[in-house]
């Protein structure tokens, strides 16, 4: 082999000799380091582990010494309101409960919790039925009659059942299984509270049970649905159900959103009666009622000044569907205790100043305006009707489009107001910018509107604003907007997600701030540049 080979060899041996050297050397620095760091973190564990052991311990000898306390010493009284707590709510009964328990888990602690649980009277006798489409009334219906059976023969009944999509799978449905024959009607004496939606076919029976049968309810919100012909919802002098119910207070009528006249409307349908027909003398104790509304139900003009004048109690009223004028207007409608109104406009704003113009409400406090159609609210209206209605307003809900040039006079002329809510409405810059510093309803405490990017920026650059100013001056107290629900429609989905984060990261003094999206919002500005208004 030539000389020069063999050096290059050697010279190889040695360099590869040198790097498996240095890679061991390296090797071993690592592994000291990390047995280093493992000594260390042993050493810090250490007195950790003590302390879970002891905790431990402890916790073991606090449980032998509660337990005892907890299940033999404690009141019976004092359980019950524990477990009252644990179960937060009603007893829920859906389709295919077949024994309903309230806190299984609880009551398989021991024999005495689970005696307490099946014999206090008021852990059952609050109960909320679902029955989807009642494709299935049985389940439910018995599992409700077995709750109120152990719910004694004296404490009082709340029943309430959830808002179904759609009821043409209940034309199945037998008499025999008729929730308000077996449920409703039977315990008629002990109701407290009802929030109930059925056919009204089934309900009928129930709202025309004579004076007095409902001597405890105070609370009563009924939702009827249509069906053929013959089952059209009609109130009538034929309701005498609440005629003697001494501790009524509140009363609500609902219609279904969907019936089976909308089901069925390829067929040939009658025109149904009217829900509430004019001068329809219904048999409720005016003179107590704080509550009263009706929603999606016509209310006839006349029925609607008449319920106000008799309600010598009532603190709020709605009608979110104004039925025909068929009476004079008469010069005035007085109410000096509603403090709540709720009126849904129509497309006729003549239509609407005529249904409202004898009102006069001097201690009103919140109004509500809604519509189901796209309408523009022209300025000289709403201050037509306030200043029939002589009050002081604090809270303002507006469901529909409000011109951006009349917002700001609008608000202008009720200082007062304290909530400011107009879903549909996108805010000017102006009018936010007045608003925050404190030109334009200077008690503003909520706020709910529509904003874009550029609003938005603007609106918490000045409540940041607000709070830099309030610490700086070492004022407490109210300080900016205490609640905000503001509808955004961004860019994309992380525009969205960045608006969030910011707010989540401005802390507890955000927490009342919500950012929500709304795809409608761009279909709405666009209206609002096509339409006339009112």
């Amino acid at each position: 082999m030539p000389e020069d080979v063999v050096t290059v060899l050697e010279t190889a041996e040695k360099a590869h000799s040198m790097l498996a050297q240095l890679d061991e050397r390296m090797l071993q620095n690592i592994l000291d380091l990390v047995e280093a760091d493992t000594v260390r973190l042993n050493a810090e564990i250490a007195p950790l582990e003590t302390q879970q052991t002891n905790a431990l311990q402890q916790i073991t000898r606090m449980e032998r010494v509660l337990a005892p306390l907890v299940m033999a010493i404690l009141p019976n009284e004092v359980l019950v309101n524990i477990f009252k707590l644990c179960r937060d709510g009603p007893v829920v009964l859906e389709s295919g409960t077949c024994r309903p328990m309230p806190l299984a888990p609880l009551a398989h602690v021991c024999r005495k919790w689970r005696s307490i649980i099946m014999e206090t009277p008021t852990m059952w006798n609050d109960l909320l039925l679902d029955y989807k489409r009642w494709s299935d009334t049985v389940s439910v219906t018995q599992a409700a009659q077995k709750c109120l059976s152990r719910a004694g023969s004296w404490s009082p009944i709340v029943i309430r059942t959830r808002r179904p999509a759609s009821h043409g799978a209940r034309r199945g449905a037998d008499d025999t299984i008729n929730p308000i024959a077996s449920l409703i009607i039977p315990f008629s004496q002990r109701l407290k509270t009802i929030a109930i939606s059925f056919p009204y076919v089934w309900l009928r029976s129930f709202l025309i049970l004579p004076p007095g049968s409902i001597p405890n309810l105070e609370s009563a919100d009924i939702e009827m649905m249509s069906g053929p012909v013959d089952d059209n919802p009609v109130l009538s002098e034929v309701i005498t159900v609440f005629s003697n119910a001494p501790n009524l207070r509140q009363l609500t009528f609902r219609m279904h959103a969907r019936d089976l006249v909308r089901h069925n409307h390829h067929l040939p349908q009658p025109t149904p009666p009217p829900v509430l027909a004019p001068g329809v003398q219904l048999p409720l104790p005016w003179t107590q009622l704080t509550h009263l509304a009706f929603f999606d139900i016509p209310v006839p003009f006349s029925l609607c000044h008449q319920m106000i004048r008799l309600c010598t109690s009532l603190l709020s009223f709605a009608a979110t569907r104004l039925g025909e004028i068929d009476a004079p207007v008469p010069s005035e409608t007085r109410s000096p205790t509603l403090r709540s109104l709720t009126f849904e406009t129509g497309g006729d704003p003549g239509f609407f100043q005529q249904y409202c113009h004898p009102l006069v409400l001097p201690n009103l406090k919140h109004l509500t305006l809604s519509n189901s159609e796209t309408i523009h609210f022209r300025r000289d209206v709403f201050s037509s009707l306030l200043s029939r209605l002589t009050c002081c307003l604090t809270a303002l809900t507006l469901s529909f489009i409000i011109e951006r040039d009349v917002i700001e006079p609008l608000l202008r002329s009720i200082p007062s107001l304290t909530v400011v809510e107009f879903k549909w409405s996108s805010f000017p810059p102006s009018v936010i910018e007045k608003m925050m510093h404190w030109e334009l309803v200077p008690g503003l405490r909520r706020l709910q509107c529509g904003m874009d990017s550029r609003v938005l920026k603007l609106f918490f650059e000045l409540l940041e604003l607000r709070w830099r100013d309030a610490a700086h001056s070492g004022v407490e107290g109210y300080n900016g907007i205490e609640s905000a629900n503001i509808f955004y429609n961004p860019e994309s989905f992380e525009k969205l997600k960045e608006v969030r984060a910011y707010v989540r990261g401005l802390g507890e003094k955000a927490m009342g701030i919500e950012i929500d999206s709304d795809k409608r919002r761009d279909e709405f500005e666009a209206m609002q540049n096509s339409h006339q208004g009112w």
